[in-house]
C-alpha cells in the first residue's frame, strides 16, 4: 500500500512540474502546454485549464519559452509592423463524438507595410497644392497653344465672316492668319433715253469680297490674372479683293475681350476698323477653340 502511495506522489510530482513557462516581454509568465511553434504564432494551451481550447499568441509577444525539459527557446523582436486588429480562428480539439468548432482568439500578427499604398488606417494629409497654382484656374493664352476662332463683324446693312488661327509665340504676344468674306448688297441705277427724254432704273445686285491678312495680337490674360479673362488689341496687315473693283492693301486694327468657358472654348466681342481717317469701328463677335 505503501508502494502504490508513492507512485501516486510521484507521478502527481511530475504532472506538477510537467508544464512549459511563458515569458512574456512585458515580464509576465504563462504556465502552459506548448503545442506548435510556427513562423509567426506560438499555439499553447493553458497549464491545469480542463478544456481543449488552444491559444495562440504572436511571438513579437513573446520573449522566450522554458520547456519542461529545461531547454530554453529565445525570440529576437521581428522589425515590422503589427496591426492590431487582426485576429486568427484556431479549431478545438474534441473529443470524436463531439462536433469541432472554432474559437476566435485575438492575437497581433506582422503586416508587411506596401510602399506603394496608403493604409486606411492611417490618417493621412493630402498633398500640399504648390502657392503658383490656382484650382480651376483656366488659361486665356499660353505659349505654344493653337487657337482657332470664327468672327462675325456687324458693318451697316451686312455681315463680315471671318476664320482666323493663331499661334501663341509667348504668354503674352500671338500670330496668326486669317481670312474674311462679304456679300453686300446694293442698288444700282440704270440710266435710259426715250421720246421723252433720260430716265432712271434701279435693279438689285450684290457685290462680293474676300480679304487674307496677317494677325498680330498682344494677351492682357497674364497681367490681368484673371481666369480664363483676355483683353487683345490686335493689328492686320492684309489684301482684300472685291468684284468688280481693284484690289487693294488693307491695314486694320482691333479690340477684343473673350472669355474661355472651359479651358477649350471662349466668347468674345470685339470691335474692327481700318486705320484711315474715313474708317468706321465696327462690332462684331467671335467664338474661339483652342487645338492644343
Amino acid at each position: 500500500m505503501k508502494q502504490v502511495l508513492s507512485l501516486l506522489l510521484l507521478l502527481s510530482f511530475f504532472e506538477i512540474n510537467a508544464q512549459d513557462l511563458i515569458t512574456l516581454r512585458d515580464g509576465g509568465v504563462i504556465k502552459v502546454i506548448v503545442k506548435e511553434v510556427s513562423k509567426e504564432v506560438v499555439k499553447y494551451k493553458k497549464w491545469g485549464n480542463k478544456t481543449e481550447t488552444i491559444y495562440a499568441r504572436d511571438k513579437n509577444d513573446i520573449a522566450q519559452i522554458k520547456y519542461v525539459d529545461g531547454r530554453i527557446e529565445k525570440f529576437e523582436l521581428a522589425k515590422q509592423e503589427i496591426d492590431p486588429l487582426t485576429v486568427i480562428a484556431v479549431p478545438k480539439n474534441t473529443s470524436p463524438n463531439k462536433k469541432q468548432t472554432t474559437e476566435v482568439v485575438g492575437v497581433s500578427l506582422p503586416v508587411k507595410k506596401d510602399s506603394n499604398k496608403v493604409s486606411s488606417q492611417t490618417n493621412q494629409l493630402p498633398s500640399p497644392i504648390p502657392q503658383n497654382t490656382r484650382m480651376g484656374e483656366i488659361k486665356a493664352f499660353q505659349e505654344g497653344a493653337s487657337y482657332l476662332s470664327s468672327t462675325y463683324s456687324f458693318p451697316s446693312g451686312f455681315t463680315v465672316y471671318g476664320l482666323n488661327y493663331e499661334y501663341g509665340v509667348s504668354d503674352e504676344f500671338g500670330v496668326g492668319i486669317g481670312v474674311d468674306y462679304a456679300s453686300v448688297p446694293i442698288t444700282v441705277p440704270y440710266f435710259g433715253y426715250n421720246y421723252y427724254g433720260t430716265y432712271v432704273n434701279y435693279y438689285d445686285d450684290r457685290i462680293t469680297g474676300w480679304g487674307i491678312g496677317a494677325n498680330f495680337s498682344y494677351h492682357f490674360a497674364k497681367l490681368l490674372q484673371v481666369s480664363g479673362f483676355d483683353i487683345i488689341p490686335s493689328l492686320s496687315v492684309g489684301k482684300t479683293f472685291i468684284s468688280g473693283y481693284n484690289t487693294k492693301v488693307s491695314l486694320d486694327g482691333g479690340l477684343g475681350l473673350k472669355y474661355f468657358v472651359t479651358p477649350k472654348f471662349g466668347l468674345g466681342i470685339n470691335v474692327s476698323f481700318g486705320i484711315s481717317p474715313s474708317s468706321k469701328a465696327n462690332p462684331g463677335i467671335s467664338m474661339t477653340f483652342r487645338l492644343k
